[in-house]
């Protein structure tokens, strides 16, 4: 069994083929494409490289709407996009697509760190930010497939790149982390991985910004557990897989306003990283398979 995976976000996409034991093969990373055209133009040429696949999944980094229209700015402008319905017309295939909060979150329930666990959420911290959630067993998508855009909470100050209000987004994904970085200590980066190794050198005005991040990650944290009460929270991405730099200021944080009947959640970074969305959206993609 082959299945073809993509996962499109707002800087990479990533392609592989995954196999009904969630192993992946040749595997190989883009830059995405500012326009539709080029999005298109490229997953046909991954596509075209392979003549015997039995299914063709796609995880997208924003949100997939209804009848496979999704809604990803950077690649495909400001208007939903039918994804699915143009690659089907190429290809022939019928497309399983995914945004990316969620088949991360089945890639780690499936063969990651929340193997064997009902009740988890998948706390993705990178370009963006988002939230996937299984509560008894069930992903929870929502009426208009949106469950889990914790990034638009207004938790947060309001700045340049908030809309009309302070959202989480524009407080602690990696992109708005180096721009207020850069306003705040006057020094340009080229990621937030430049400000954590700042951080673990004891950049002065590093150890302050991550106090600042740390004390709206823990708010938002609180507030995930407090809704959900999962056994396991994932932090995942470029920012959330750096858990080791917010995990002491955040506990402190949380406790503040934590339940106190919820004890010992489990918070973890990703064990499967960049590979979860490919897993998980060939997970579902096999799933579908075999129900029909």
């Amino acid at each position: 069994m082959k299945i073809l995976t993509l996962d499109i976000g707002g800087t990479y996409i990533r392609s592989a083929i995954c196999n009904e034991s969630g192993i992946l093969t040749d595997k190989a990373k883009f830059n995405t494409p500012q326009s539709p055209d080029e999005v298109i133009k490229l997953f046909l040429k991954i596509y075209e490289k392979y003549n015997d696949i039995d299914s063709f999944g796609v995880s997208v980094g924003g949100a997939v709407l209804d009848e496979g229209y999704v809604w990803l700015p950077n690649a495909f402008g400001g208007d939903p996009y039918p994804l699915k319905g143009k690659l089907e017309d190429r290809t022939g295939l019928e497309i399983n697509i995914l945004d990316d909060r969620v088949s991360g979150l089945i890639g780690e329930t499936w063969k990651g760190a929340a193997v064997n666990s009902k009740n988890s959420a998948y706390y993705i911290i990178g370009t963006g930010v988002g939230l996937g959630i299984q509560v008894h067993g069930h992903v929870i998508k929502g009426a208009h497939g949106a469950a889990g855009s914790i990034g638009w909470i207004p938790i947060g100050e309001e700045n340049d790149f908030s809309n009309k209000v302070g959202v989480l987004e524009s407080n602690i994904s990696g992109y708005y982390m180096s721009k207020n970085y850069e306003r705040m200590c006057k020094k340009s980066v080229k990621g937030a991985f430049d400000i954590f190794n700042d951080y673990e050198k004891g950049g002065e005005c590093s150890q302050q910004f991550i106090s600042n991040v740390s004390i709206l990650l823990g708010k938002s944290l609180a507030t995930i557990i407090n809704i959900l009460d999962p056994e396991i929270i994932i932090m995942a991405g470029s920012v959330g897989q750096r858990w080791n730099i917010f995990k002491f200021q955040v506990e402190e944080i949380m406790e503040r306003y934590l339940s106190p009947i919820i004890k010992n959640i489990e918070i973890v970074p990703s064990v499967l990283g960049e590979d979860a969305q490919l897993i998980g959206i060939g997970k579902y993609a096999l799933n579908y398979m075999n129900r029909r």
